[in-house]
């Protein structure tokens, strides 16, 4: 059984606009949560890379001050 959600006009012609053709908006939402997922997996590999890249920063400036 389908839910009504209500949307601002803006959102409704926005996701309107970014449906794949023959794409329900409940199939475009869907899609768009997956997506949010995936990406929200990333952050914890983003923010491992990141730190990485700072302790190398550091250790390499450390090596740069022993030498």
């Amino acid at each position: 059984m389908g839910k009504t959600i209500k949307l601002e006009e803006s959102v409704y012609f926005e996701l309107d606009e970014i449906r794949v053709k023959g794409e329900t908006f409940s199939q475009a939402v869907a899609r768009l949560l997956d997506l949010r997922r995936m990406l929200s997996q990333l952050d914890p590999i983003l923010r491992g890379q990141q730190a990485y890249q700072g302790w190398k920063s550091a250790s390499e400036r450390e090596n740069k001050t022993a030498d």
